[in-house]
Parts: structure tokens; C-alpha cells; sequence
């Protein structure tokens, strides 16, 4: 699995947690508690995100997943709190619609990498 396909992974999560009518708080608690126990792993190594992806082949599998999870979740609780603060910027969309446009953000910047 891919780095792009992890984030797709988290991203589902988190779209599910929209639709069920989780508030944004929720879904943040939600991936914070998943990102501690991620890191609470044996396998989870302490590198940067743009390390673990320009070493990703040499990195054995359960490490990098595990890494990756992390970083990933953390990411979204980050964006989710954008999304907070800058919601009202954004009236004539939905919380899934905003979310995605983050998601297209992150697709375009893995192409590039």
C-alpha cells in the first residue's frame, strides 16, 4: 500500500464520521485516540512524513503503516481545526464538500512528490 492510499484510508474514516452526524469534535477526538494508539505501536517509528515517504521501499512494511497512520491522522486533526476556524468563509458548502476540497488539496501535492 501507498502513502496516497493511507490518506484515502483516514479520509474514509473521517467522511463515514461526517455522514453519521458526528460534530467536528468528535472526529477529532476520534483521530487523536487512533494516532496515540498508532504511536503507542512497536512498530512506530519517529521520522518526518516527507522521510518515511522518500524512503518507503527501504522501510519494512509494518513500520511505514504504522508510521504513516500516524502522521496521517494528525494531519486531518489539523485540517479538521482549519476547517473549524474558516467554516463561516465557506457558507454555501457542507461539511463533506469542505472536507474534500482538502482531500483534493493532498492529492495534487502527492502527485508532486
Amino acid at each position: 500500500m501507498d502513502p496516497e492510499k493511507i490518506l484515502i484510508y483516514i479520509d474514509k474514516q473521517v467522511i463515514d464520521r461526517i455522514n453519521m452526524g458526528l460534530r467536528w469534535n468528535d472526529i477529532i477526538d476520534y483521530l487523536n485516540t487512533n494516532a496515540g494508539r498508532y504511536k503507542k505501536r512497536e512498530a512506530y517509528i519517529d521520522v518526518s512524513e516527507k522521510y518515511l515517504v522518500n524512503n518507503w521501499s527501504k522501510i519494512e512494511w509494518k513500520k511505514r503503516m504504522t508510521t504513516m497512520l500516524a502522521i496521517q491522522s494528525l494531519r486531518r486533526v489539523d485540517d479538521i481545526k482549519w476547517i473549524m476556524k474558516n467554516h463561516k468563509n465557506f457558507p454555501r458548502y457542507g461539511s463533506v464538500k469542505i472536507y474534500k476540497m482538502i482531500f483534493l488539496r493532498d492529492k495534487l501535492k502527492f502527485n508532486k512528490i
